[in-house]
């Protein structure tokens, strides 16, 4: 049976689990501007998705002088119940 989902919680599906997956993966802070060029995206289009991932509370942000810090929160529930944590180890 299938787990039920979560109303107002994206699922991790391209292309918020690519943007979830290249904010884990980056040793060094990013721009909307970078985070669009890795997925093949505009700027507006990065924004909107990290939008949606502060929203579900996935991630906050920071913001630093010269870019914006993403931070991920390992025990935030996705919309199938499992923790960022989990999905993320699956990932790797």
């Amino acid at each position: 049976m299938a787990k039920k989902r979560k109303p107002g919680v994206p699922e991790l599906h391209t292309p918020h689990a690519r943007a979830l997956l290249a904010i884990h993966g980056s040793s060094e802070p990013v721009t909307y501007e970078e985070l669009g060029e890795r997925l093949g995206l505009h700027e507006r289009s990065a924004k909107r998705i990290v939008d949606d991932m502060v929203a579900a509370g996935w991630i906050s942000t920071e913001r630093k002088p010269h870019h914006l810090e993403f931070h991920i929160d390992p025990k935030a529930k996705t919309g199938d119940g499992t923790t960022l944590r989990e999905w993320l180890k699956k990932q790797a």
